[in-house]
């Protein structure tokens, strides 16, 4: 994904999260992933790649990599899922553990790190896309959760 996608979709995250942008300016790496080895990393190699609901998630021990899975979008078109949807709620998770967001693996901070990042996402599939969509955190409690799933 272009560097100036990337720092447009960063802006939009940090506009609608309130999360401030780096002082040092620094972007995450949005690392495209095809579907077989991004299934095999989110769902394990024993998932059909097909079956694998995860598309997107940042790996907070990385820092700074922001995993996408490319194919998702066209394998699942019934999903309404775009590549920079699913960037910008990656992105969101990027934003906060930059700014030390609720960074804590108890259930009240995963679950207030996924709520807003999925509120990011409405707002730019409103905003951006023209699209009204109700994604919601799809799940009760998960130890630190930074990925996106299919609602």
């Amino acid at each position: 994904m272009k560097e100036a996608i990337v720092l447009a979709l960063v802006k939009f995250a940090s506009a609608y999260s309130g999360l401030p942008m780096p002082a040092d300016g620094s972007l995450p790496i949005v690392q495209e992933e095809g579907i077989v080895l991004f299934s095999a990393e989110t769902c394990g190699p024993e998932v059909n790649p097909i079956e694998c609901d995860v598309l997107g998630y940042f790996d907070p021990d990385e820092g700074t990599i922001v995993h996408v899975s490319i194919s998702y979008p066209v394998l699942h078109p019934e999903s309404d899922a775009t590549e920079e949807m699913i960037v910008v709620h990656e992105v969101t998770h990027w934003l906060q553990k930059k700014n030390n967001y609720h960074e804590s693996t108890s259930c009240k901070d995963s679950y207030a790190r996924e709520e807003q990042a999925y509120m990011v996402t409405n707002a730019y599939n409103r905003v951006v896309r023209g699209k009204i969509t109700n994604w919601t955190v799809p799940f009760i409690c998960v130890r630190s959760p930074f990925s996106i799933g299919s609602p």
